[in-house]
């Protein structure tokens, strides 16, 4: 049994997921893309973090349905949600907001502005339009990064990442090593260069072989502090938040959510 309640506005899904979790319900299954599984885990992280979460990918991306093997087709899907096998997996805690696969600036913000004011495309067509149109659009700003042992990145960043699931934008390795279960935060720095060799850097992505270019820095820490010279921008799961401060602290917290995943495949043999 279950019921189900669907948006009209912005953010309907967050007080929807609170309003279920304060009620007592032990499942809040999230139906829609990346945003939407953002808000709603969000939600339930913050109000009632024993809840159970469940996903029904439906949105473009679905970068973090796939990092965890949630098929996108509904029927495979709905079959994960009825068997109910449950996974702890790790969170991102940045300021009073939870993540749970991403937390990017500079060109992600740039990438996402263009993609949600673009009404016509979707899907894959979407995200690869918004990235060739911000690899021309973007202008980086100085990023300095500091880790819990002390490890400092910085410098005039085109694009950062702290990534708690492998891929993002739609499918893309940007942090190749990420592990939703080993209480690390992945670093991806990339120092500001001009477009051709953004395309470059594009392109080993795509590879999953930017972390060999000499413009890339990555590393792993329990938490982070991210210091700018302006107002810092930043968004989970593409969910956009402009903040008034230059500093800002990303912690993981292991095992946080319980999420409804696949059950393990049977040994061979």
């Amino acid at each position: 049994d279950f019921i189900y309640t669907i948006t009209e506005n912005p953010m309907d899904e967050y007080h929807m997921a609170v309003e279920a979790a304060q009620d007592g319900f032990d499942t809040v299954v999230a139906s829609g893309g990346d945003s939407t599984v953002s808000n709603i885990a969000d939600a339930i992280l913050t109000h009632r973090p024993e809840t159970r979460f469940g996903i029904l990918p439906m949105g473009n991306g679905n970068d973090y349905a796939t990092g965890n093997g949630i098929p996108r087709s509904i029927n495979p899907a709905v079959e994960v949600l009825k068997r109910g096998h449950t996974e702890k997996r790790d969170v991102i805690k940045i300021g009073e907001r939870y993540a749970v696969s991403l937390v990017g600036f500079g060109f992600d913000i740039t990438m996402s502005e263009i993609h949600l004011s673009n009404k016509v495309l979707k899907g894959q067509m979407l995200y690869f339009w918004s990235i060739i149109q911000a690899i021309f659009r973007h202008r980086g700003d100085f990023v300095r990064v500091e880790t819990d042992s002390g490890e400092v990145i910085e410098g005039k960043a085109m694009m950062l990442n702290l990534g708690n699931n492998r891929i993002s934008g739609g499918g893309y390795p940007t942090c190749p090593k990420a592990d939703m279960t080993d209480g690390k935060l992945d670093v991806m720095f990339i120092d500001e260069c001009g477009p051709g060799t953004r395309l470059h850097l594009f392109q080993l992505v795509q590879k999953a072989k930017h972390l060999e270019h000499p413009l890339v820095h990555y590393t792993q820490a329990a938490s982070v502090t991210v210091t700018s010279e302006k107002p810092i921008a930043y968004h989970t799961e593409g969910e956009l938040f402009y903040t008034e401060h230059k500093e800002l602290t990303a912690t993981v917290i292991p095992g946080r959510l319980d999420l409804i995943v696949p059950e393990p495949a049977e040994p061979a043999g």
